[in-house]
């Protein structure tokens, strides 16, 4: 079957439309994003012409420049740069960096910008380069000279680097993590020369591979004192801005051929069943295969090979379908241009993905790493850690020593005397976190001496009189033989494929050990556990997708009817592509739909069957149960961990939680319960900023609008339903721009629902709520909560906010 799927088979511009366009300012009529992508390739290739491109949002900017390097040619790539708001993120600061230093040399360029990032102050010309230092392995080198260049450039030297800007010294090495630079960096010296320069992984502190070079930018722009000016004073005459903003009447008009179009397919929704979604998507390529014959040009955008793949399989037998044009790209916005008979199809309006879907390092960079530390890059100098022959002492850090003539890296633990353990990294394993039952600081061990052989010992009885209880729950469900699933199949790793981000290595880690549980006849009890954030729900549906490969099906039990609400478009989303039927039984559901929902489950006809503790009824039978997911156990009651027992007792079980409870997660760290944790973040995920400040509604105002500045969400956590409207009320008045919603638990379940699915939608920009939130909501947009909690000791009311990538929405603590 031949499919055309090299860049040079993208859809082109019509040239007519680049006929008058000269530098200058110019305006573009409305046009879909991927139109605008092709005009701004056109413009820049045919005309020669300089390219700033002004996007009406940040959201638009990213997904315009996203759009542009699936569109441009491999060797047009370098030219296409990003200038985003400026932020404390230094990687932006790099960004700006290099787009000065670009227009410094006069090279060709397409700019992709937004109107907030155009009010960003710059060094002028030739500036730039005095704010980055280039370092080349044999080059010389004064290394006190260069770390006293870096802090007052802004980089915080600490112990060791885990963000952008961080630095470490330790001897002659030299680590840091430059913005531009996909990984940190170790620069090794022998005296004043640079020896070795090599990347190395932030979570192992591991070496990876080596480079030749490596550019040291400045975090600030203070070196630049008063020399400062805006991005259009910098640019080349021959540069055309598009959208510019200005009241001009010399403005040029864009209009492009391309219009938008809509597929007119739909999601799975609470009102859309999945055989109605993939019959519509059916019927909408055999159209289109038919149209491809008839003088149209047809292309269809997927983002990852495995959607590609899928797309195939299921639609490959049509008539004609050899016609269409099929992309491995990304691609936002779907277009068609009736004159030249064009028309371009994007995977997120084929399946009709949210609004907010991104596809952000859906490319980024994999390296080969080497066996992961267990708790080493947890543990922090100064912590009380554990050594598995010599007992409890005290975390030094990293330390490089000579061993048999060659330098390594050890990590320094320091005992009682004074005397020190040097562990190679390669033996972090051995290592653990010191975890105490009380707040008094550990005494270290005496190397060598009886207390830690004693310790271990009485330690030892301990746990063998807990599993004994313990055990004697367990074993009727592990005496009895469970369902051996089949080994995975070729859609398994098509649906693994279609996962639009890259896995962390804890991610893979802990798919692999479900699947290979789940391969045996042992029934199946596993705990994961993972932060906010960090992947677990992926890792549950890669085993979910695995016992429906085998005819089985899925119970996904949750604790609040928002987080069934979410899991069930989430599960939904993510298989709109494969034949899976995914429901819901919640209080959002009327009795009648819910009684048909378990009707169909009752025949088999529903694969993943997600709910509330309505799950647990006695009337919802699952006639080829194959898994259970429990997503926060810590929720649930006696009586229902009971039923749960019932339910679970020859099928496998997965339990997720970001804070088990104690009995849980000791009998997983005892053996009794299999154990996997995801301790690595997502790649771009930033470290929660958390602030406890007096109530201040200056400040409360000023949060809300950089949310709005920057088109992201705030929660704002009123936990008293009975006030709760004086305070949407108050904000109303505080920030009469934003969007406000109220959500509590008292609400009808139609109207909360609603609400819930409008906030992820982006439809509102502050969701004022209670604690309905707490239990695993993820809404990545929304990166700031404000928290007004009472102070314990009568003092005046303070608010707790918190700033972060992904909002790990827990309960606030007293102030």
């Amino acid at each position: 079957m031949a499919t055309h799927t090299e860049k040079t088979s993208t859809p082109g511009v019509n040239q007519a439309v680049l006929k008058s366009v000269t530098a200058g300012s110019a305006q573009i009529t409305d046009a879909p994003i991927s139109a605008q992508a092709l005009l701004c390739l056109g413009i820049f290739r045919s005309k020669k012409l300089h390219v700033l491109w002004v996007a009406a949002d940040a959201r638009e900017m990213e997904k315009l420049h996203e759009s542009l390097l699936t569109l441009a040619p491999v060797d047009s790539t370098d030219s296409i740069q990003l200038f985003q708001p400026l932020e404390k993120d230094p990687a932006v600061l790099g960004e700006h960096l290099q787009v000065i230093q670009q227009l410094g040399r006069q090279d060709p360029f397409i700019i992709i910008t937004c109107p907030q990032a155009l009010e960003c102050e710059v060094p002028v010309a030739g500036m730039a380069e005095q704010a980055v230092r280039t370092l080349t392995v044999g080059a010389d080198c004064n290394l006190s000279d260069l770390t006293d260049w870096m802090a007052a450039a802004g980089y915080e030297f600490g112990v060791e680097v885990y963000l952008q800007g961080e630095a470490a010294l330790r001897g002659g090495i030299l680590d840091c993590w430059p913005p531009g630079s996909p990984r940190p960096v170790r620069i090794e010296f022998f005296g004043h020369e640079i020896d070795s320069i090599r990347l190395f992984d932030d979570q192992t502190q591991c070496s990876i591979e080596k480079t030749e070079s490596v550019k040291l930018p400045q975090l600030d722009f203070d070196f630049a004192g008063d020399e400062t000016c805006l991005l259009s004073d910098l640019l080349p005459e021959n540069t055309l801005i598009v959208n510019p903003g200005l009241d001009t009447q010399n403005i040029q008009i864009l209009e492009s051929e391309f219009q938008h179009y809509e597929t007119g397919l739909f999601a799975v929704s609470l009102d859309t069943h999945p055989n109605e979604a993939e019959q519509a998507r059916r019927q909408f390529v055999e159209q289109h295969c038919e149209a491809a014959i008839h003088d149209w040009e047809i292309h269809f955008f997927f983002e990852t090979n495995g959607t590609l793949a899928r797309f195939k399989e299921l639609y490959g037998e049509i008539d004609n379908f050899h016609a269409l044009r099929l992309h491995r790209s990304v691609l936002h916005g779907s277009a068609v241009d009736p004159a030249r008979k064009i028309l371009i199809v994007t995977e997120g309006d084929f399946y009709a993905y949210h609004i907010n879907r991104s596809a952000h390092a859906r490319t980024a960079k994999r390296f080969k790493k080497q066996e992961r530390v267990s708790e080493a890059a947890d543990i922090q100098p100064g912590d009380f850690v554990v050594h598995v022959e010599h007992g409890v002492g005290k975390y030094l850090g990293l330390v490089e020593t000579t061993f048999s003539g060659r330098r390594m890296e050890v990590l320094s633990i320091e005992y009682a005397k004074g005397e020190k353990v040097y562990l190679p990294v390669t033996q972090a394993h051995l290592l653990t976190r010191y975890k105490g039952m009380s707040k008094h600081t550990p005494k270290p061990h005496t190397l060598g001496g009886r207390k830690w052989r004693n310790d271990k010992a009485t330690a030892q009885e301990a746990v063998q009189d807990l599993a004994a209880k313990l055990l004697q729950t367990q074993a009727e469900r592990q005496a009895k033989l469970g369902y051996k699933f089949s080994k995975d199949t070729a859609m398994q790793a098509e649906f693994e494929s279609a996962f639009p981000y890259t896995e962390t290595p804890d991610q893979l880690t802990a798919s692999a050990e479900l699947k290979r549980d789940m391969e045996k006849t042992r029934p199946m009890d596993r705990l994961l556990c993972g932060d906010v954030g960090f992947g677990k729900t992926e890792v549950a549906m890669r085993a979910a997708f695995k016992a429906i490969m085998d005819n089985k099906q899925v119970a996904i039990l949750v604790p609040t009817t928002v987080l069934a609400q979410q899991h069930y478009e989430s599960f939904a989303e993510r298989m709109a592509a494969f034949p899976i039927r995914v429901d819901m039984v919640s209080r959002f559901r009327t009795r009648l739909q819910q009684n048909e929902t378990l009707a169909q489950t009752l025949e088999g006809e529903v694969d993943i069957l997600i709910g509330t503790h309505r799950l647990l009824s006695k009337d919802v039978v699952f006639p080829n149960l194959g898994l259970v997911i429990i997503d926060e156990e810590q929720r649930f009651g006696v009586e229902a961990k009971e039923r749960l027992k019932e339910l679970s007792r020859q099928v496998d079980l997965i339990t997720m939680s970001a804070t088990p409870i104690p009995r849980t997660l000791y009998m997983g760290m005892t053996g009794v319960r299999d154990l996997s944790t995801i301790k690595t973040a997502p790649q771009e995920r930033q470290p929660v900023e958390t602030a406890v400040i007096p109530y201040d509604e200056e400040i409360i105002a000023t949060a809300i609008r950089m949310e709005l500045h920057r088109e992201g969400q705030v929660f704002y956590l009123h936990n008293r339903v009975k006030t709760i409207h004086l305070v949407d009320n108050k904000l109303r008045a505080l920030v009469p721009e934003a969007r406000i919603a109220v959500a509590h638990g008292q609400m009808a379940e139609k109207e909360l629902s609603g609400i819930m699915h409008a906030f992820v939608q982006g439809r509102f920009d502050v969701l004022l709520c209670t604690t309905i939130i707490e239990n695993g909501v993820d809404i990545p947009n929304c990166n700031t909560i404000l928290s007004r909690t009472p102070n314990v000791s009568a003092s005046p009311t303070s608010i707790s906010c918190a700033d972060a990538s992904d909002v790990p929405a827990t309960r606030p603590s007293p102030t």
